[in-house]
């Protein structure tokens, strides 16, 4: 059957969440090394998926201009 397990749907549950918590950790040392205030970092990196996008951004240019829009 096409149906996943409790297991496997915990495991699932908790790799999404291990890898958010990566991308709000890089998107937080990306703001803090462009100047942005640990405060203002923690609040923007908050919202997951604007993490998410500035974690993976192309480039450091790409990056600090999400950054700034935010």
């Amino acid at each position: 059957s096409g149906t996943k397990s409790a297991f496997q749907t915990m495991i699932d549950s908790l790799n999404t969440a291990i890898k958010s918590s990566k991308n709000q950790v890089s998107a937080f040392k990306i703001l803090t090394s462009a100047g942005f205030s640990a405060a203002k970092a923690v609040k923007a990196v908050s919202d997951a998926n604007f993490a998410a996008a500035l974690a993976t951004a192309k480039n450091k240019k790409e990056q600090i201009n999400m950054a700034l829009l935010k």
